[in-house]
């Protein structure tokens, strides 16, 4: 072996050993500032900011029992929600449906509800709440309300159940619009 040979692989050692080095180094701070896609980064992220919609939503007053809160789909493509289940539940439409979404999106990219028991836009400065959504929906209460996105609105079902919810997510490809809803019943 040539003697020059342990002068060569000194050299690509210490590359070697830089390189390693900056690798590290770099990995720590995409971790750090949160821009990777490990498991350790959704960890160290910071929490989402608070939303105005239906999830934080008051608690309900005397006579009224908040029996649903969370994600529902809104359906179109002739299927609509029941909201007097106990859960809000996908039922065909002319069947038992309370609440259904278009099947296109309006010029102005707002998703136009229907609601044959009532159906109004909650405007950001009011609180969602059972007694709150029903002032709403008796002052401006129609059949149908266009709602955009992070809009928020009121409905109510035939046998007395309210709602609040929130648009979140519209695609009308994957058959409806997401949305964040609270629902309460009468006791």
């Amino acid at each position: 072996m040539p003697e020059d040979g342990g002068t060569r692989s000194a050299p690509l050692a210490v590359s070697l050993a830089l390189i390693g080095a900056s690798a590290t180094v770099i990995a720590a701070l995409i971790t750090t500032c949160g821009h990777g896609s490990g498991p350790g980064d959704r960890a160290t992220s910071a929490p989402d900011p608070p939303t105005t919609g239906a999830s934080s939503s008051a608690p309900a007053p005397a006579g009224w029992q908040k029996t649903f809160s969370g994600s529902v789909l809104i359906p179109s493509n002739r299927r609509g929600i029941d909201i007097d289940a106990d859960t809000p539940r996908t039922v065909p439409l002319f069947t038992q449906e309370d609440i259904y979404a278009a099947d296109t999106l309006q010029p102005d990219g707002s998703v136009k509800f229907f609601d044959g028991a009532g159906i109004a836009a909650l405007p950001e400065d009011v609180p969602p709440g059972p007694a709150t959504c029903l002032r709403q929906l008796d002052s401006d209460g129609r059949t149908q309300a266009s709602v955009r996105l992070n809009g928020r609105f009121c409905a109510r079902s035939p046998n007395g159940a309210v709602l609040a919810a929130t648009i979140r997510d519209v695609s009308l490809v994957r058959g409806g619009a997401s949305v964040e809803m609270t629902l309460w019943r009468q006791r």
